[in-house]
């Protein structure tokens, strides 16, 4: 295991890491202030939390050779099963080129938006969830040349860089942040993040099929999503929906539309590059009053004629 820490945190985590011979404390080199920018001072932490990535990423893949990383801020917790849920995921990168990161993180993982039975259901998302991620070391080479100066994270979400590749993200988070103060404006903590959940049981994923997840599949998922019945986010909410039916989407035609039932939901509202958190396609789902509940762009998906190869309905 290894620390990357800047010089805020370097005192503090040599005291710490003294005592374990396992962890090596590497510290960045470059603790300059950021110049020629015209940065106002409440947002050079974006700036330095990009170099230091760019720093940390570069030494575990180009100085000691690894093949792949999970990278773990300072202020997570995690769950019983984090290690163990990216070694059953880490054969995905290998086996679909269209996964290009697996996360822990699930931005909607509040308690009433989730299925918490569901402990073991993972998903495919366009969105970048971070907050304890594994990527490989082929995807820094091309990620590396172009690395932002600056927030990082979002531009990751950007289709341009995705190139229309995924990651992996929980129904449930394994991962829980309870870092209130930092670089971001702490209204996103106090609103969101401490509503969020974390596994708390041990999920065998080395000895799951967790084929469901390659794209090959991927048809099948939007085939079933659309050929659910129809409702809108008032009776969803209202809980006057058939009660023999578990699965409804909720369709909507535009940004505005999506926001509204989000918001209703419960759900995070905003987008980055015009992509919606947790979202496949612009699919958002979540788990309302006992039913799961589709939020999805109104437009057909050509269905395909290929036997289905995963019982979604089952799946959940």
């Amino acid at each position: 295991m290894y620390f990357y820490c800047d010089q805020d945190a370097s005192k503090l985590a040599k005291i710490v890491f003294d005592f374990d011979p396992t962890i090596t404390f590497v510290e960045q080199p470059d603790q300059s202030d950021i110049l020629g920018h015209n940065v106002a001072a409440h947002l050079k932490g974006y700036y330095k939390i990009a170099r230091h990535y760019k720093f940390a990423l570069n030494h575990v893949f180009r100085t000691l050779q690894h093949k792949a990383v999970i990278i773990l801020e300072d202020d997570l917790d995690i769950s019983p099963d984090f290690y163990e849920y990216f070694r059953g995921t880490y054969p995905l990168l290998y086996q679909d080129p269209t996964i290009w990161c697996v996360s822990a993180w699930n931005d909607n993982c509040k308690k009433d938006l989730v299925d918490i039975k569901e402990t073991e259901l993972l998903h495919r998302t366009d969105f970048f969830p971070g907050l304890g991620w594994m990527v490989l070391s082929k995807t820094w080479e091309e990620l590396e040349p172009n690395w932002p100066e600056t927030y990082f994270d979002d531009w990751l979400r950007d289709p341009a860089i995705s190139r229309g590749r995924v990651c992996i993200r929980p129904e449930i988070s394994r991962t829980f942040n309870f870092g209130r103060v930092g670089v971001s404006n702490p209204y996103l903590f106090d609103r969101h993040l401490r509503h969020m959940i974390v596994n708390k049981y041990f999920i065998p994923f080395t000895k799951y099929n967790l084929s469901y997840l390659l794209k090959k599949n991927e048809h099948m998922f939007f085939s079933f999503v659309y050929s659910l019945p129809e409702a809108t986010d008032e009776e969803v909410m209202a809980g006057t929906l058939n009660s023999s039916l578990k699965f409804f989407q909720v369709p909507y035609t535009n940004v505005y539309d999506f926001r509204k039932s989000a918001a209703m939901f419960g759900l995070m509202k905003d987008l980055r590059h015009g992509v919606p958190r947790t979202g496949l396609r612009g699919v958002v789902q979540c788990f309302i009053k006992g039913r799961r509940v589709f939020l999805v762009p109104k437009r057909k998906i050509v269905q395909s004629s290929v036997v289905p190869v995963v019982n979604y309905q089952e799946l959940y």
